[in-house]
């Protein structure tokens, strides 16, 4: 092949690439799309997370917590919004301080919860309950509910989710506005003193992460923080969690504490024994064994007559001549003089032994002397015959 074909089959490999990919990017249009990704884990973890970047967005952020002693240090003025999970938190004293901040400027943006255990709904005389046609209200046909709210210039349609239940006042006092759709009651603004409280059902279908974005969830949020007040922090606890034991006594009970720990610190001193010089061991009753030995020996030794002599000398007698059967069976059935002259034989022959006489008379004769006060001296003469005879078997 030649140069010039060479070139023109190089300059038609990069041409019509080229060309095709212009054509493609000029003949076709790009329309972009919104797709919903998964939550992030700090959504997760947080369902009010998109509502928190929101308001900082909108210029007024907002704080979230989640103990409920910040209720005890509530600035002047603002809004705060309670969390559903505060029926066990909310004592006596705390609702008292909590309408207190309210009545001087403060603005509660309560989400309802339904039954009658909460006890600031029943402070407030508000509750959720069937709505009187007992069925679901009717939705719009975009899918939301038109709500008017009072300090916004239109009507905001909510994206509620289809409900039988609503707000319902029964108290005397009249809430101040309410807004709702078909029967069912989603906001309940109650004024007073000088600050108000606004209830919302249901909350969370209203400005969690999955639903503060669709319709006019974000609109009808934000109007209703800047109702009362557009100056002052927004502070949200939410997901209260419960004190401990522990944490409670700490913050509650403190002089519970310190009185029970002192009555532990008296009660142990009164049983705990104190340690004094050591106190000489009692004398027992009962001797010793070796005692007994001793006390045996001496009475043996003191016997009338010799007798005792005479009765621990066959013992031993009779203790060397069983060692002797079992390192020689045959001498068995012989007579007690044969079995001596054998044994002083077998013995007499090894190192160290003592005369053969002697032995035989230490196992069949009589060795004790009984003339002359000598008994005593020839039983401890044989004794120790025997002994280096049993040693050497």
């Amino acid at each position: 092949m030649s140069s010039r074909a060479i070139l023109w089959w190089s300059a038609a490999l990069v041409t019509v690439p080229l060309a095709l990919a212009i054509f493609v990017w000029t003949g076709f249009d790009r329309i972009p799309m919104r797709v919903r990704s998964a939550p992030e884990p700090a959504a997760q973890r947080d369902a009010f997370l998109a509502l928190q970047r929101f308001t900082k967005v909108m210029g007024r952020p907002m704080t979230v917590s989640r103990d409920i002693g910040a209720l005890d240090n509530l600035s002047a003025g603002g809004v705060l919004i309670l969390g559903e999970t505060r029926e066990q938190v909310l004592t006596p004293t705390r609702l008292a301080h909590l309408l207190a901040w309210v009545e001087h400027g403060g603005h509660l943006v309560l989400p309802a919860v339904p039954g009658e255990h909460d006890p600031l709904q029943k402070l407030l005389e508000v509750r959720v309950v069937a709505s009187p046609a007992r069925k679901a209200r009717p939705i719009e046909g975009d899918g939301t509910v038109a709500l008017r709210v009072e300090g916004s210039e239109r009507v905001l349609h909510a994206a509620l989710p289809n409900s039988a239940y609503s707000l319902e006042a029964y108290g005397h006092a009249a809430p101040a506005w309410s807004a709702g759709n078909g029967g069912s009651v989603h906001l309940m603004h109650l004024r007073r003193g000088t600050g108000a409280v606004t209830l919302v059902w249901p909350w969370r279908a209203l400005a969690d992460n999955d639903n503060l974005g669709k319709a006019d969830n974000a609109a009808v949020v934000w109007t209703l923080l800047n109702i009362v007040t557009h100056a002052g922090p927004v502070r949200y606890i939410s997901d209260i969690e419960v004190p401990t034991l522990w944490q409670w006594l700490r913050t509650s009970a403190w002089a519970v504490l310190v009185s029970g720990a002192l009555l532990i610190a008296v009660w142990l001193g009164r049983i705990v024994p104190r340690f004094g010089p050591l106190l000489p061991d009692p004398s027992t009753d009962r001797r010793a064994l070796v005692e007994h030995l001793r006390a045996m020996g001496r009475a043996v030794w003191r016997a009338k007559e010799d007798e005792g002599l005479r009765y621990w000398l066959a013992c031993v007698r009779g203790s060397v001549t069983a060692r002797a059967l079992t390192r020689d069976p045959g001498l068995m059935g012989l007579s007690n003089l044969e079995q001596a002259r054998i044994i002083s034989r077998r013995v007499g022959a090894r190192a160290g032994a003592p005369d053969a006489q002697r032995v035989r008379i230490a196992l069949a004769g009589d060795a004790l002397s009984l003339e002359g006060g000598a008994a005593r001296e020839g039983f401890t003469q044989v004794i120790a015959i025997l002994q280096q005879v049993e040693e050497l078997l």
